[in-house]
């Protein structure tokens, strides 16, 4: 079932600035294709969010503080080739290894912002800046319901979108949509 999304709703982090560079500088190493990949396994990917757990992986970090540090992450070679990552995880189940190495190496916040940079890399929709405009002016007018007086706002909240088969349509009023309806600025 597919979760409902609030428009434009911020989700705040709060990171170390260490913590961030080393997630930027793990991004950076990966190529197109893996982080596509890694993209793939973090949306699956749900991190356990309860009182409790946080609780203890706070103790524990206060208790035995350990450098957090990407080891399985940082090699894709380990990430693409499926032996390697059951070895590393000690599980034969793909879902499981998964759910270990991540747990190992992400916690709920490393996750949120993961996944935030690598939607944000991965896109590859070109949109026009007339159709975010567009996009813009019908969110303003018939979603918030705001007084728009631009004279290029549209009287309803269609859009008719015409091009040949195959040509991206969908796709870029998909990511048009996305992009003003569900992103901060």
């Amino acid at each position: 079932m597919a979760k409902p999304r609030k428009t434009r709703s911020p989700i705040y982090v709060s990171l170390s600035e260490q913590r961030i560079e080393q997630i930027e500088q793990l991004i950076a190493g990966w190529n197109n294709e893996t982080r596509r990949f890694v993209l793939r396994q973090l949306h699956q990917y749900d991190p356990d969010h309860s009182f409790l757990n946080r609780v203890t992986k706070r103790l524990r970090r206060l208790m035995k503080p350990h450098k957090m540090d990407f080891k399985m992450l940082r090699d894709p070679s380990k990430l693409n080739d499926w032996q390697q990552r059951f070895k590393a995880a000690g599980s034969q189940d793909a879902k499981a290894a998964w759910r270990r190495i991540l747990s190992r190496e992400l916690d709920s916040r490393d996750h949120q912002y993961l996944t935030f940079l690598l939607e944000r890399e991965t896109v590859d929709t070109f949109v026009p800046p007339q159709i975010l405009h567009l996009f813009e002016l019908i969110y303003h007018a018939f979603i918030l319901k705001e007084y728009v007086d631009d004279p290029k706002a549209p009287r309803a909240p269609f859009v008719l979108v015409v091009g040949n088969s195959g040509s991206g349509k969908s796709a870029t009023v998909q990511q048009a949509i996305e992009q003003v309806f569900f992103t901060l600025k």
